[in-house]
């Protein structure tokens, strides 16, 4: 009775955190399709990773953050920032840059970018003793691929409620409705073709 007891209150204690932490919306339900099925075949991963490029919002997405703190935690943040301003820096360079901002040890900075890695956030080639990394997307396809994720996901669980509430949320400026309706209009001219 004790061991049920003891995981009643270890439920009710993990609902509590959960009604505490910033609301996020949860974009993971085809997270398998992206994991990665190769790691020991870079050739395969590659074709792999082209067919289904890995998702952006994986791990849900923060309303409140800004840019690619949207989906992504502080340190992972700055290591985008750090890479989009230079493509193609080893874990030494990114940690030099990062080292101006805050005090992080090495291993820190090499786990960081080994898991963007895996994550599909960023590239990597070795160059002599050392890998290269470099961002997979550029600063507007990543806001662009997390728009469309996230939209997507709110669009599948209800289209009408997602719709009209982007129509009332950019509804108050005149120039995004003019944008939107151009963007209908040409979509519509695609889509007869």
């Amino acid at each position: 009775m004790d061991d049920l007891e003891g995981l009643v209150a270890l439920n009710r204690k993990l609902k509590s955190e959960q009604s505490r932490m910033a609301p996020t919306i949860d974009c993971s339900c085809c997270h398998t399709l992206y994991s990665k099925p190769f790691p020991m075949r870079p050739r395969l991963e590659k074709r792999f990773m082209h067919r289904f490029p890995p998702k952006i919002a994986l791990r849900g997405f923060r309303p409140g953050a800004r840019g690619a703190g949207h989906v992504l935690g502080e340190l992972e943040s700055l290591v985008m920032e750090i890479l989009w301003s230079q493509a193609g820096q080893t874990v030494n360079e990114v940690e030099e840059r990062l080292r101006a901002k805050r005090n992080i040890a090495h291993t820190t900075v090499l786990t960081t970018l080994d898991r963007m890695y895996r994550k599909g956030y960023l590239t990597r080639e070795k160059q002599a003793k050392a890998f290269v990394y470099s961002p997979r997307y550029t600063r507007n396809e990543f806001g662009r691929t997390m728009a469309q994720e996230v939209l997507g996901a709110l669009i599948g669980h209800s289209a009408e409620t997602a719709v009209s509430t982007f129509v009332d949320l950019i509804g108050n400026d005149p120039g995004a409705l003019d944008q939107l309706e151009a963007r209908i209009r040409e979509k519509r001219r695609q889509t007869k073709k």
